[in-house]
């Protein structure tokens, strides 16, 4: 049922009113026809997580593109992936090295949260470079042999940091916003983000879809770097994808980046190439205990710079 605010919301403003009603279906029906895939039940040692990375993108770029799967996120973006994944007991296996800051408000659902957001951030480019996750992850497993790795990079999501994207697409902004009660926008100040340029026409889709891809490109070779540095079956994956003004369903509105709760093919459907390895990890679980090494304060900035808006 909606709430007494949702229903006023939602005579205010009909594109709100039209999202609800998709969400509610996308839960209820789209589900029985992209049915949310738990990773954690997959057969792997290493997961990367290639950040909103949309399975036809990886394809036009993998040269494993013939080997290449995929699979039905359980979200539409980082949070709802994460607390999908983390909604059903501990990951006491699991050593998370992220360049995302949403894992990090879960440290207590994992063994251990390995936070490059904060020990390895690009004030510059307002990101995290492959490079930094990478040797994170490396770090990682030489101290936690007998744990399945995740290692979450930033890249493709936004801010691109490719060549074209820096000198071709607008500069990227930080911003400051406030949500109500049901998660939407409220208040946003201090800049757009490319999927606002993009809603606007002040960027073109095949300007978009380029620095998206070549973003890609960026991170994919120093993924595959890594998979073959670490023991065991490592999977190259994405937690969601991104839409590029695509429609939702039934109501047909369009989308930009990736709103929480629908299950559009360019918002789940996300790539899954697996690389063996004749050594596999001999994995254990251990007891929880509380990782508090790390105050959560400076998360809401890093998500901020990042351009999460919703």
């Amino acid at each position: 049922m909606y709430s007494k605010g949702q229903i006023l919301k939602g005579v205010r403003d009909p594109r709100f009113a039209a999202l609800q009603f998709n969400r509610r279906f996308a839960d209820d029906i789209l589900t029985k026809i992209r049915p949310k895939t738990n990773f954690f039940e997959e057969d792997w040692d290493n997961l990367l997580i290639l950040d909103s990375c949309r399975y036809d993108l990886l394809k036009s770029v993998s040269d494993g593109a013939d080997s290449l799967e995929y699979r039905w996120s359980p979200g539409s973006n980082s949070e709802e992936f994460i607390q999908y994944h983390t909604a059903g007991g501990p990951l006491n296996d699991v050593v998370w090295v992220t360049a995302n800051p949403f894992v990090s408000r879960h440290r207590s659902e994992i063994f251990k949260v390995i936070d490059v957001w904060d020990t390895g951030w690009d004030d510059e480019l307002q990101t995290v470079l492959p490079k930094t996750v990478k040797q994170a992850a490396v770090a990682a497993e030489k101290e936690y042999p007998n744990k399945r790795l995740v290692v979450q990079f930033m890249q493709p999501h936004y801010p691109f940091i490719d060549e074209f994207s820096q000198t071709e697409l607008p500069a990227h902004s930080t911003f400051d916003t406030e949500f109500d009660e049901d998660g939407e926008i409220q208040n946003k100040t201090e800049g757009r983000d490319i999927w606002e340029y993009l809603r606007a026409n002040d960027v073109s889709k095949h300007d978009l879809w380029t620095g998206y891809r070549e973003n890609l490109q960026t991170v994919l070779p120093i993924a595959q770097q890594l998979g073959d540095q670490l023991t065991g079956r490592t999977v190259i994956t994405s937690d969601h994808g991104n839409e590029l003004g695509g429609y939702s369903f039934p109501v047909p509105i369009r989308l930009y980046g990736h709103p929480r709760g629908l299950r559009s093919k360019n918002l789940v459907k996300v790539p899954w190439l697996i690389s063996d390895s004749p050594k596999r990890k001999e994995i254990t679980g251990e007891d929880m205990s509380v990782d508090s090494e790390h105050v959560d304060g400076s998360i809401t900035d890093r998500l901020r710079a990042l351009g999460y808006q919703e």
